[in-house]
């Protein structure tokens, strides 16, 4: 893999006051009404876990685990499936690989406290040991494949700070089809029919990324988004504010029959790092199911009850709102 230049695409942020934080997250799933989709655990802040049918809990995942040795029969392109991501102009933490700075170790690669001592990561920045970094992988539950596409940031600004953050965007695949898109934040997850959302010009969902907080939102179809921050598109390709990059998204697997830029050693520094961060997002390593969802939750509801009259109004209603 070439090394890309580093370049500045954001400048670094300070943490504000933790209400204002907190509060810039409520407004984050107060947009969540007007998505498409169906949403387990909105806000109660319960364990995700707890939202899954018995029967789903108990279905056999295969292909992804915690070695890594599995696959699922086949050869697999993500780049076929990968939603586009879009980043906010501000967001100085972009995804990396854990272990970027190498010493295997990520208790170093930011502060442990809101503006503190800067760690190995250099905010803003992209481009060099920095390079844009992901995993992907395919594992079998249930009637579906799933594509697993996982990120790890340095830091999260928004609500609480903390060190090491992660997302999760998961294409479950029927038949060799596109049915759903799982996409997740901290306390909560929602699945969309791939029919209810807004596509790039390269048919593949756009997920709008949370400041900060790099919560997933995928956008229901002509929802407006603004485009003048950073973007990966589904084929891995890199712009900011509309202007192609240099650099492009890199993604890293643990199996033999997935096209990627790297196959990790589980046992390297780079491997139990990545691991890591898939333990701690859950469903990477076990997805949900689309039955799972079933559990509405209240503003998942409120949603059903007003989407028939919104219809057309929603970016109208949520400018109105301030979102």
């Amino acid at each position: 893999m070439a090394i890309e230049p580093m370049q500045r695409v954001a400048p670094s942020r300070r943490y504000g006051w933790a209400p204002l934080e907190k509060a810039k997250l409520v407004e984050e799933w107060a947009r969540d009404v007007f998505v498409p989709g169906n949403t387990i655990n909105e806000i109660s802040g319960k364990d995700i876990e707890k939202w899954r049918r018995p029967e789903d809990r108990a279905t056999p995942v295969t292909g992804l685990t915690a070695a890594g040795t599995k696959d699922v029969p086949g050869a697999w392109d993500p780049a076929a499936y990968m939603p586009r991501f879009v980043f906010d102009r501000r967001e100085d933490a972009l995804p990396v690989d854990p272990d970027f700075d190498g010493n295997g170790s990520m208790n170093d690669n930011a502060p442990d406290a809101a503006n503190g001592k800067p760690g190995s990561y250099q905010d803003g920045m992209i481009g060099g040991k920095q390079a844009l970094n992901g995993f992907v992988g395919v594992s079998k539950k249930g009637d579906y494949t799933v594509m697993t596409y996982s990120f790890y940031y340095a830091h999260n600004k928004a609500g609480k700070y903390h060190n090491n953050d992660y997302s999760t965007a998961q294409v479950f695949l029927k038949e060799g089809q596109p049915a759903y898109l799982y996409t997740s934040w901290h306390h909560g997850a929602r699945m969309t029919p791939w029919n209810e959302l807004q596509k790039d010009a390269q048919g593949r969902p756009i997920i709008k990324v949370g400041l900060g907080s790099h919560s997933l939102l995928a956008l229901a179809d002509g929802e407006h988004v603004d485009r003048d921050g950073l973007e990966i598109a589904g084929d891995g390709s890199a712009s900011f504010a509309g202007k192609p990059l240099a650099q492009r998204l890199h993604l890293d697997t643990f199996q033999g029959n997935v096209k990627a830029d790297r196959r990790l050693d589980p046992k390297s520094g780079p491997g139990l790092s990545r691991m890591r961060m898939l333990g701690w997002g859950v469903a990477a390593l076990n997805p949900f199911l689309p039955t799972d969802f079933s559990h509405r939750t209240p503003l998942t509801e409120l949603w059903h009850k007003v989407k028939g009259a919104v219809g057309k109004k929603r970016d109208w209603i949520a400018s109105k709102l301030g979102f």
